[in-house]
């Protein structure tokens, strides 16, 4: 038996502590949060001993490495959770990671492993930590692991089969000191493949996978021919159809319009969870007639409905600048936005730079309206700043506009326990408003 400390009592930090003591091993409880920590004694679990040596330190993946407790027991092995479940594991993993459309890919993926006949779970940043599945899988068995750059700058090793990286865009600067950090995070993932056999996924339409074109094992995906001209083995999309090139030449392997592709988004998740598939032997057959009857997950460039003449769409899973001007990107028509929320520290004067002409309105409001509302001042951009939701709404809908795009572009917990509480409110006002106007 083996004393562990376990840093963070949150989501994570309980279900490393369930899991050890399952084991038998000594578990001792610390949180930063004194209601956490009183009430992880309330639930029978030891607090931290200040002269215990501790065979393990395990942290939740808000911990840093310079925490003061894991400074003191520096002699102590150090891990993160995705790391210990990986000790405690048998079966095969995927790490998926990336600044936005990770959670979509992870859910898909593991849905087409399912249904081909490959027993597979969806776990780590999706929602429920690896560690609580991490020892139920057979070594056929597949762990689609989605993992965010919190988890990865924390981990040395995991042996994983297969690792798909989206893209990488300014987010979680302020916690990773810079983008830099938060960039060499998430490229981390490629380190932590099984040596030799470990195989990428990468997207070549983004500038960081030019770094890994000479990598052997390596499988990308892009929206052109063009983007992927260095790689030997890749997807592509000729317009009509997703086109598979590997050293044998190009054979095409699925018609777009039979797939739940709506726009380039759609487009770039659906080639990574094939790939990633082909990584582990499924067949490209299998793979698409898996992907065809995928329901994709809510609030993600969702189109709510329509009101007049306007198209509504909620994209409240955008949480930075990146995902709300791929969203903008794929939109056609004038276009209304809706910005703001909690206050991350992004610099949106990055997003009004580039921001698609044909979006001619923009609404803000939440806890970094303000910041917003400069960031466009400096750049000639006009913005409308309203007290809450509702009131960006229906100025949005008083505009003359094809599309109004609801796609924060920032973290909800301003107002909100999440993406999916602050998506449900937007739907509520559109269906409120919708209402009126059958009256």
């Amino acid at each position: 038996m083996k004393d562990f400390l376990v840093l963070g009592y949150g989501v994570t930090g309980r279900a490393v502590a369930d899991k050890l003591s399952s084991r038998g091993h000594g578990v001792y409880i610390y949180d930063d949060n004194d209601k956490r920590q009183s009430a992880a004694v309330k639930e029978g679990w030891s607090g931290y001993d200040s002269t215990k040596r501790y065979d393990a330190i395990v942290m939740s993946p808000s911990i840093k490495r310079n925490h003061r407790l894991i400074v003191k027991h520096s002699q102590s092995t150090l891990l993160s959770e995705v790391e210990l479940a990986y000790r405690l594991s048998r079966c095969k993993l995927i790490g998926i990671s990336g600044t936005n459309g990770k959670t979509t890919v992870t859910s898909m993926l593991a849905h087409v492993l399912n249904k081909c006949g490959i027993k597979s779970c969806s776990c780590g940043n999706i929602g429920n930590p690896f560690i609580e599945i991490c020892d139920e899988l057979s070594r056929d068995d597949v762990a689609v692991i989605e993992l965010s750059s919190f988890q990865l700058e924390q981990t040395k090793y995991m042996g994983l089969d297969s690792a798909a990286l989206l893209n990488i865009y300014p987010d979680h600067i302020s916690e990773h000191g810079g983008f830099d950090p938060y960039f060499n995070a998430k490229m981390h993932i490629f380190d932590l493949l099984k040596t030799g056999s470990g195989r990428a996924v990468v997207n070549a339409d983004e500038d960081y996978a030019r770094a890994l074109k000479s990598r052997e094992n390596t499988i990308a995906f892009g929206r052109s021919e063009e983007s992927i001209d260095g790689y030997c083995e890749a997807l592509f999309s000729d317009g009509n159809s997703i086109v598979y090139r590997g050293k044998s030449g190009m054979s095409e392997i699925a018609s777009i319009n039979r797939l739940p592709i709506q726009n380039s988004i759609d487009l770039g998740n659906v080639m990574c969870v094939i790939a990633a598939a082909h990584t582990l032997g499924v067949a490209f057959g299998a793979a698409v007639a898996a992907v065809a009857d995928y329901e994709k997950k809510p609030f993600r460039f969702e189109k709510v409905g329509r009101i007049g003449g306007t198209n509504i769409y909620n994209d409240s899973k955008s949480t930075n600048i990146h995902a709300t001007l791929s969203a903008c990107r794929a939109i056609y028509g004038k276009t209304a936005l809706i910005l703001g929320g909690y206050d991350k520290g992004l610099d949106y004067r990055d997003l009004f730079a580039v921001l698609p002409e044909w979006v001619t309105v923009i609404a803000v409001t939440g806890a970094n309206a303000q910041s917003i509302a400069c960031a466009a001042a400096q750049v000639g951009v006009q913005v409308m700043s309203m007290p809450d939701l509702e009131g960006c709404v229906r100025y949005c809908l008083n505009a003359s506009v094809d599309n109004l795009l609801f796609s924060p572009s920032t973290s909800s917990f301003d107002k909100y326990s999440g993406y999916i509480e602050r998506g449900e409110h937007f739907n509520e006002i559109i269906y409120k408003i919708i209402k009126e106007k059958e009256l």
